[in-house]
C-alpha cells in the first residue's frame, strides 16, 4: 500500500462562528446571538415482503428541532415587537445563517416557519450578561 500525503488545507478555510451573520423576518439582522441549533432527520423503514431482506425503503415525515440562546437585550426587543408580550404569539418567520467564506461566496441556510416555544431565564451573581435560552419549532430547511 503506497501512503498518499494529505494537504494540511484541504478546503482553505473552516466555516466559524466569525464568520456567521442572522437575521429573521427577511433581513432583521440578530446581533446579540451566542448560540444556534438545528437539525432535522426523516424516519426511514425499510419495507419487508416474502423472504428475510427488505423488498424497498419506506420514507415518512421529517422532524425538525432547534434551539437558540439570544442575549437578554436582544429578547426584550423581540418582546417589544411580540404581541401581549408573548414570543410565541410572533407571527411565523425565517432565520438565515449565513457563512461568508474565503471566495466572499455566502453559503446560507435558512429555517422556515420558525416560532418561538419558550425562554429560559438563567443568571447568577458574576455573570456580566445575561444569555436566554429557547426552544424554537421550525418546518423546513432550505
Amino acid at each position: 500500500m503506497q501512503l498518499v500525503p494529505i494537504s494540511p488545507r484541504i478546503n482553505g478555510h473552516s466555516y466559524e462562528w466569525a464568520d456567521i451573520q442572522f437575521s429573521i423576518a427577511g433581513g432583521v439582522p440578530i446581533v446579540g446571538i451566542t448560540e444556534i441549533n438545528y437539525s432535522y432527520s426523516r424516519n426511514i423503514t425499510n419495507i419487508y415482503g416474502a423472504g428475510s431482506e427488505p423488498i424497498s425503503v419506506g420514507y415518512g415525515a421529517k422532524t425538525y428541532d432547534a434551539s437558540i440562546t439570544l442575549k437578554l437585550e436582544e429578547v426584550q426587543n423581540l418582546l417589544a415587537i411580540a404581541p401581549f408580550k408573548d414570543l410565541s404569539q410572533i407571527p411565523s418567520f425565517s432565520i438565515s445563517v449565513s457563512w461568508l467564506d474565503t471566495e466572499n461566496a455566502i453559503k446560507t441556510d435558512v429555517l422556515k416557519y420558525v416560532k418561538f416555544n419558550d425562554y429560559n431565564i438563567k443568571t447568577k451573581a458574576g455573570d456580566t450578561s445575561t444569555d436566554i435560552s429557547m426552544k424554537l419549532t421550525f418546518a423546513g430547511l432550505e
